[in-house]
């Protein structure tokens, strides 16, 4: 199966309007730095031991620093728990700071 993808302004629109699960999985380090307000962090190698604890019943994004490791998050996710809706977010948190949308610093909200 594939992941859905979809890009920063996309995921702008959906952000403003729903405030969706979002999850970041960058190193704890680069998430501290900055990241999409009310993004969770749970960094790559993680990822799995959280699969069954993701809500099937909504999207759940998911957010690295350009799009590729949130990819193989939603990969490997998907290995564990086919039930789960996951997007993708390509461009990353990168693309979200270059199209001067706000972000927050510090550890999970």
């Amino acid at each position: 199966m594939s992941i859905q993808q979809i890009d920063i302004q996309q995921f702008h629109t959906v952000w403003e309007a729903e405030q969706p699960l979002l999850i970041d999985v960058r190193e704890t380090s680069e998430y501290e730095e900055a990241h999409v307000p009310g993004a969770k962090n749970i960094p790559l190698q993680q990822i799995v031991t959280h699969a069954g604890t993701l809500p099937t019943q909504q999207p759940v994004y998911l957010i690295c620093r350009s799009g590729m490791r949130s990819n193989k998050a939603a990969q490997l996710l998907m290995q564990h728990n086919e039930t789960l809706d996951l997007i993708n977010i390509t461009g990353g948190t990168m693309a979200w700071i270059k199209a001067g949308l706000p972000t927050n610093q510090g550890g999970n909200p």
